[in-house]
């Protein structure tokens, strides 16, 4: 994810559009794509889920501080 705060499924779409690393042609749901994709990546502890009463968001999981 490139951005540093929360983002929401229809702002990741649009930067994978953007990008161009990604077509969604064949997905009849491409919201529902990326938000799996991120729950997976949330279970690997690489991003973080926020939940708001409206919407979910999604964040780049910050390393542990190891001292």
């Amino acid at each position: 994810m490139e951005t540093e705060g929360p983002a929401a499924v229809e702002m990741i779409y649009d930067r994978i559009l953007r990008r161009g690393s990604l077509m969604f042609w064949g997905y009849k749901r491409p919201f529902r794509a990326i938000a799996l994709a991120m729950g997976a990546l949330v279970k690997m502890g690489e991003a973080s889920l926020l939940k708001t009463e409206r919407q979910r968001r999604w964040q780049r999981a910050t390393p542990p501080i190891f001292s």
